[in-house]
């Protein structure tokens, strides 16, 4: 099949993995195998080529599943994806509590220079 003007087109029954199966598979792959398939076969996997910004993201994760490989050496793509939900939640309520710290901390230092007295002396 041609276009227009004159580059061949990709054949139609050129057939790539849905979304939902690389997902399963992933879920289900270990995540020893995972940090070892380098972006050419993930591309192979995905169905597409990645582009340089899914390219250092996809090293990024990589780097961050070897890290949580060391304390959990039989993850699958699942365990890490749960791993990585829960500290999404606790430094979250780290940032909310230390931005209130601070809230606390300069409305005390801005009522302190006006002069108002907190309780009894």
């Amino acid at each position: 099949m041609l276009i227009s003007n004159g580059q061949s087109a990709i054949a139609s029954n050129t057939t790539y993995p849905s979304s939902r199966d690389v997902l399963a598979n992933f879920m289900a792959m270990k995540v020893s195998e995972f940090i070892k398939l380098p972006a050419k076969d993930f591309n192979h996997f995905t169905g597409k080529k990645l582009n340089l910004k899914e390219r250092i993201s996809f090293s990024l994760l990589k780097k961050s599943m070897k890290k949580s490989l060391k304390s959990h050496p039989d993850q699958t793509g699942k365990d890490y994806l749960a791993t990585i939900h829960k500290k999404g939640k606790n430094t979250t309520l780290v940032i909310i509590l230390v931005v209130l710290a601070v809230l606390i901390l300069v409305a005390f230092i801005v009522l302190s220079t006006m002069n108002i007295s907190f309780g009894g002396g």
